[in-house]
């Protein structure tokens, strides 16, 4: 997972036009995908993962869904929608997500994780 969104943050850096759609202060976001997570800070000034923290947001959903997002295959609120994600926090916050989701992802496909071994 957290490959997957250091491929979003770095996307996101790429299209510096999009700064203008973040804060200016901090919003952290807590990502999910069943047991593992990834606690990350949008800014207008930087936008990068964390190790600890508290999170102003959650989002929950499964880790090929969050391919789909970054391949522009579908939006979150798609998969609200569909019952597929879970989300903690304001309603501002998931349109900016979807927002920047969208914005920031590419018609290509995201990498692809790594298939845990049983």
């Amino acid at each position: 997972m957290k490959q997957t969104i250091q491929f979003f943050l770095n996307s996101l850096a790429r299209k510096k036009q999009l700064r203008m759609l973040l804060p200016a202060v901090p919003v952290t976001v807590l990502f999910r995908d069943g047991d593992e997570c990834c606690l990350v800070a949008f800014s207008k000034e930087r936008c990068v993962q964390l190790e600890t923290g508290n999170a102003d947001f959650e989002l929950e959903m499964a880790l090929r869904q969050f391919e789909q997002l970054l391949s522009r295959r579908a939006r979150l609120g798609t998969f609200l929608k569909m019952g597929e994600l879970r989300y903690r926090g304001t309603y501002r916050h998931f349109l900016l997500l979807e927002s920047l989701f969208w914005l920031a992802g590419t018609p290509q496909p995201a990498p692809k994780s790594k298939a845990k071994s049983a």
